[in-house]
């Protein structure tokens, strides 16, 4: 009867405390969310969990925390979201070996790929065709001192062109800006110009047009010769010539010119065009071709 007692004094207290000890697991288990391996007791993740975060040590024992990797779908990524491929890197990435699929490479390739060639250091190099480079002294980059050199491996300047050919000249600079590709051969410039007649109910054929140019200027920018002698004009499509003549002016501000306009149509405006910068061309002023009669009271005619 004596042990009956104490072995019932004994129980009733450890069940006591038994069901404390899974009132305070169960409170536990509810705030926090935690991991139990058999061996090693339990490690406890702090706060909420989060779905495909990787968990690693923390700096506490017995605690986990989040860390930079992430599965999504298949996708793995490491300090970056979201994810849209197999394996995403939000920085650097060092290895030994680089596999795409079964070429596993432990460094780049030599010689750009499919690309092959030969040359010699400071040869600036080019196609020889779609797979091939090459190089050559006649075209050489000087990098220390920034100097292109044609025909010589020691630019002296930043462009050092040498050569023995006298037959060619050894380059050539052709300043295409504001280039019109309707120009008549031999011309560098052209204008349109404009003639009203739309307040005229009649045709106009073979009519005299006085046409008011500021050659000074152009004469001054070598646009035009001297002589004005590369004046031409032509009609609506740019290459017919018409007939013209220079009154007084030339190399002034107030240079006056009758042209011969073939037809101006009624009530319509007429497109002509003036050109000049032909070094090599003479002059075409003939006033006895622009008008129909023509006297200029100081020579005497038949």
């Amino acid at each position: 009867m004596l042990i009956k007692n104490i072995n019932h004094r004994i129980i009733i207290p450890l069940s006591f405390f038994f069901l404390l000890f899974l009132l305070f697991n169960y409170f536990i288990s509810f705030s926090q969310s935690q991991i139990c391996l058999p061996l090693n007791g339990y490690l406890v993740w702090p706060g909420s969990w989060e779905e495909g975060w990787v968990p690693m040590a923390s700096s506490s024992q017995y605690f986990l925390t989040r860390s930079p990797i992430k599965v999504y779908n298949g996708n793995v990524g490491i300090g970056t979201l979201p994810l849209a491929y197999k394996l995403q890197v939000n920085g650097d990435i060092s290895g030994t070996r680089l596999c795409i699929g079964s070429d596993c490479r432990n460094s780049w390739p030599s010689g750009g790929g499919n690309i092959s060639g030969s040359g010699n250091q400071g040869q600036v190099t080019f196609w020889t065709s779609s797979t091939t480079i090459s190089g050559s002294n006649n075209l050489f980059w000087d990098n220390t001192n920034n100097r292109l050199g044609i025909g010589t491996t020691t630019p002296q300047s930043t462009l050092h062109v040498v050569t023995l050919n006298t037959t060619t000249s050894p380059f050539q600079v052709k300043g295409l800006v504001g280039f019109d590709p309707n120009l008549m051969p031999g011309w560098n410039y052209r204008r349109p110009i404009t003639i009203d007649n739309t307040s005229n109910s009649n045709n106009l054929t073979d009519y005299q047009v006085l046409v008011t140019l500021n050659t000074q200027s152009l004469i001054s920018s070598g646009k035009m010769r001297n002589d004005c002698g590369d004046i031409r004009f032509t009609d609506s499509n740019g290459t017919t010539l018409l007939n013209y003549w220079l009154e007084s002016g030339c190399n002034t501000t107030l240079t006056k010119i009758w042209v011969k306009v073939p037809l101006i149509p009624a009530n319509s405006t007429k497109t002509i065009y003036i050109y000049y910068g032909n070094p090599s061309a003479t002059s075409l002023s003939n006033p006895d071709n622009t008008f129909i009669f023509f006297d200029d009271f100081e020579t005497n005619r038949a």
